[in-house]
């Protein structure tokens, strides 16, 4: 788990990170939580936070992958 504590226009800005053992491999289930500090903004910082977390995570993927 993690706290964003700036960088970011939101605030109480909380991720989690499970990893899970499954017989195809690992999954991974990740949480966000946060409270935008502009009226509206979350209508666009959501879609722009999954993009950036996916991105983040097929980094990951293909790099295990590749050991």
């Amino acid at each position: 788990a993690y706290r964003l504590v700036s960088g970011l226009p939101v605030r109480d800005h909380v991720g989690t990170v499970e990893l899970t053992a499954v017989p195809e491999g690992t999954r991974i289930d990740y949480h966000v939580r946060s409270t935008p500090t502009v009226p509206g903004l979350g209508l666009v910082l959501g879609p722009v936070l999954k993009q950036g977390i996916a991105g983040l995570l097929g980094g990951v993927v293909k790099t295990a992958e590749a050991r």
